[in-house]
């Protein structure tokens, strides 16, 4: 039973490094280089501003997030803030882009319900 739990605990690891890498990798292009997906965003976040400037804000809440979970700090709101950013990037999306982002989705809900998981599970 000890080696299922060691496994578990590497395999969440695992999946939480990878997952968090492709929000920093898309993070940091987002505010490198915005114009990239400025493009992607709908017609009505004129209204808010500048398109550059929100997708660099919105890369950088990925980064502070990405990294607050993958050093658990904070709990599960930075879960909570990705994936309200997340579904706004889902909004703006259509064809494959959509299938690989509904992807993300699924592995960022995965990662919270483990998350809790392991907050409400007491060791045996």
């Amino acid at each position: 039973m000890q080696a299922f739990f060691s496994r578990s605990k590497a395999l969440y690891f695992v999946a939480k490094l990878l997952l968090m890498g492709v929000f920093l990798y898309f993070g940091i292009t987002s505010i490198l280089n915005p114009g990239e997906y400025s493009t992607l965003l709908p017609a009505w976040t004129d209204s808010l501003g500048n398109p550059d400037t929100l997708v660099q804000i919105h890369g950088g809440v990925e980064i502070l997030c990405a990294l607050a979970i993958l050093f658990g700090v904070g709990g599960a709101w930075p879960y909570g803030v990705l994936l309200l950013a997340f579904l706004g990037v889902l909004m703006s999306v259509q064809g494959t882009l959509l299938v690989r982002d509904m992807g993300i989705l699924g592995g960022v809900l995965l990662l919270l319900h483990v998350h809790y998981r392991r907050l409400t599970t007491k060791p045996a």
